[in-house]
């Protein structure tokens, strides 16, 4: 399999949508042996980027194999791979409305069917860094709060984070679902926003884990 090719088509893909601008954002992939990560270089833009152009890295040391510098932004995927064995796929980005929430600390609440036919849980948001955290192994310490986040939810039934005062993080089993539940989120994001803007009761928890289930559960009728 091509791992370059399908992360640069990953990543052009992601640029062609209106979650990322100029060269902000990076998508990737892991390779079947979960040995290599493949990932969008540092700052390159994504109208130009090539398969060429992909950093190839390894999971475990993070050490550059082939390809340009990788994105700033790396070791928030390599903890993420290390810890979420049925992730195969992971995007961060600045989107607008996701990044709202972020920047106001606050998870995105289950709050209608639209949320709940991608996303079981209200979307997480990380613990803010401290300053020891920030000033060291950054990206890291980033990746870990993502993880922490998920001790008690599956990556699969909510495979979506914000990082607080930053942007968001999403994961897929493949680069397919991993875009979807990307463009998912920002929507589910707007939609929040702007129901909150005029008023918002908690609705029946049943529907949703009901939508959900029929997206994803073992009677799944609903997508297919």
């Amino acid at each position: 399999m091509d791992y370059k090719a399908l992360t640069a088509e990953l990543n052009c893909d992601l640029g062609a949508t209106d979650l990322v601008m100029l060269t902000f954002g990076n998508a990737s992939l892991i390779d079947n042996d979960r040995t290599k990560v493949y990932i969008k270089p540092s700052g390159i833009d994504y109208k130009i980027l090539t398969n060429d152009d992909i950093s190839v890295v390894s999971l475990e040391t993070g050490e550059l194999i082939d390809g340009l510098k990788p994105s700033v932004d790396l070791n928030i995927h390599l903890e993420i791979y290390k810890n979420f064995k049925n992730i195969n796929s992971v995007i961060h980005t600045h989107s607008k409305f996701a990044t709202i929430f972020a920047q106001s600390r606050k998870e995105i609440p289950i709050i209608g069917t639209t949320h709940a036919d991608y996303f079981k849980h209200s979307i997480p948001i990380t613990e803010e860094l401290s300053q020891d955290e920030i000033m060291s192994n950054y990206e890291k310490n980033i990746g870990k709060k993502v993880v922490k986040l998920f001790e008690n939810i599956d990556p699969i039934d909510t495979p979506a984070a914000l990082i607080s005062n930053h942007g968001c993080v999403v994961f897929g089993k493949n680069s397919k679902e991993c875009l979807d539940n990307a463009l998912v989120l920002e929507y589910i994001s707007e939609l929040t926003y702007f129901t909150n803007e005029i008023d918002v009761t908690e609705g029946e928890k049943i529907l949703y884990e009901f939508h959900h289930e029929r997206k994803h559960g073992k009677d799944k009728y609903y997508g297919q």
